[in-house]
């Protein structure tokens, strides 16, 4: 069987990584395609840029007049894009480490649960304590967490990748090598490009 290659530029802090992210596992789940038929590879990214209207499929969360730089209308039509409340979007909060912790393991259960944490639960993915917590729900030791986030190798590293995409907007999500899907998406727009990927 071929595994489907999935490489997704995102931000954990991000609220258009978020959204775009949970409707891709949205898909993978509708679709019954198992963590088993993936390779997963994540790219960290620090844009922050608002999703292109005019852009195939893609969704503008500023849609009805809100305002880009105001958190609770922006906080308020993601939960609405969702489909459900308690979505915070919270500014100033690095995502730095989280992505230093992806690049040992990355996991789309663990991708998930950053994005939870921050946006769901209001847990503070920048503190080295709360991502031993959430580590460990995935088996990597707090120790292990530790010596990856103090490692300055690898923290120079997840800069330098993140400053590729700087000025990129995300999420971006490539399935299976083909041109990567740019900013939100629709759930079907994923699903068409597993199940083209799954053909091919």
């Amino acid at each position: 069987m071929a595994l489907l290659a999935v490489t997704l530029t995102v931000d954990v802090v991000c609220p258009f990584s978020y959204l775009g992210c949970s409707r891709l596992f949205e898909a993978l789940v509708m679709e019954e395609i198992t963590p088993a038929e993936l390779v997963w590879s994540v790219e960290p990214a620090t844009s922050h840029r608002m999703p292109v209207a005019s852009a195939p499929n893609t969704l503008d969360l500023a849609r009805g007049g809100a305002r880009y730089g105001d958190p609770l209308v922006l906080e308020r039509r993601v939960a609405q894009l969702l489909g459900r409340p308690g979505v915070a979007v919270r500014s100033g909060v690095s995502s730095q480490r989280a992505h230093v912790l992806l690049t040992h393991a990355p996991d789309p259960d663990l991708l998930r649960s950053l994005f939870k944490a921050h946006f769901e639960e209001g847990r503070d993915v920048s503190s080295m304590g709360e991502l031993c917590e959430i580590a460990a729900d995935h088996g990597i030791p707090g120790e292990r967490v530790i010596e990856l986030l103090e490692n300055p190798e690898r923290v120079a590293d997840v800069l330098l990748r993140a400053a590729r995409y700087a000025d990129l907007q995300t999420p971006r999500i490539r399935i299976c090598g083909s041109s990567p899907f740019v900013g939100v998406q629709t759930v079907d727009a994923y699903r068409r490009a597993l199940v083209h990927g799954r053909r091919a």
